[in-house]
């Protein structure tokens, strides 16, 4: 994530959820001041990132958070029906509920199959819609594979905001062949991009990521993306959040006084 970037460190998976929970509610109060700032909060599914959710829900009923002031976006999503269990959207919200407002107007799904007729069209009305705000805080869960929101290694992205993948039964995703997801360019956009990652079986993915963001590295147009989480960054600031089985591989810094 380039200069400046943090790596928080739990002891493991349950320290890591719960801190999760605890620093992103933290970060919208604060983002949200006095009550009167909107948030616009990026999510992505994932299992650590369901467990957080589920927390956050705890959580929130004892701090200032105005919920209905909380809008929600996706990072990626099946296209397919909108009741479909496969919709990361569908499968979130149940656990968002507490910590954003039920309204339909404070949730932003990514168009389903229910919407339109292919993935392609789909992408382009969701970057048109995020083309509107700026995203404050893109939350991500990155795989043991190396996926990060709909990105997969070996992708070849567009300089678009947000693309569509259709047909693609040969791909890294066969339970889900059409779906959409946020590019490079797009996650990049938001002020802060948080990125979880658990277990040892994530420690390569990690390294590798973290040492394209250290280089600076930029995702190009039309070139496979080798790692796509070594090319993402936030605008303003950007971190990992990890345990010890993920940082397995990180170098280890010791602080003597």
């Amino acid at each position: 994530m380039g200069e400046g970037a943090r790596v928080f460190r739990f002891n493991d998976r349950n320290d890591l959820v719960a801190h999760t929970a605890r620093l992103l509610v933290d970060r919208l109060v604060d983002l949200q001041g006095e009550g009167s700032r909107r948030v616009q909060l990026c999510v992505s599914g994932g299992p650590v990132a369901f467990d957080a959710y589920g927390l956050m829900a705890e959580i929130i009923p004892s701090t200032s958070l105005d919920r209905d002031l909380v809008e929600v976006w996706w990072s990626a999503d099946c296209f397919v029906a909108t009741d479909d269990d496969r919709r990361v959207s569908l499968r979130t919200l149940g656990r968002l509920a507490g910590a954003a407002s039920p309204r339909s107007a404070n949730t932003h799904p990514i168009p389903s199959s229910d919407d339109f007729d292919d993935p392609e069209e789909a992408a382009f009305h969701y970057a048109q819609d995020l083309s509107e705000i700026t995203l404050d805080v893109c939350l991500l869960e990155l795989s043991p594979t190396g996926q990060v929101a709909g990105l997969f290694p070996g992708h070849v992205v567009t300089d678009a905001t947000v693309m569509g993948i259709a047909d693609d039964d040969d791909g890294p995703c066969a339970a889900c062949p059409d779906y959409v997801t946020l590019t490079p360019r797009g996650i990049n956009a938001a002020r802060e991009v948080w990125i979880i990652a658990s277990g040892a079986d994530s420690a390569e993915s990690v390294a590798t990521a973290t040492a394209g963001q250290a280089a600076g590295e930029v995702a190009e147009p039309g070139v496979p993306l080798a790692a796509p989480a070594r090319y993402l960054h936030g605008a303003q600031w950007s971190c990992w959040l990890v345990d010890e089985g993920a940082a397995t591989l990180l170098p280890q810094h010791h602080c003597q006084l």
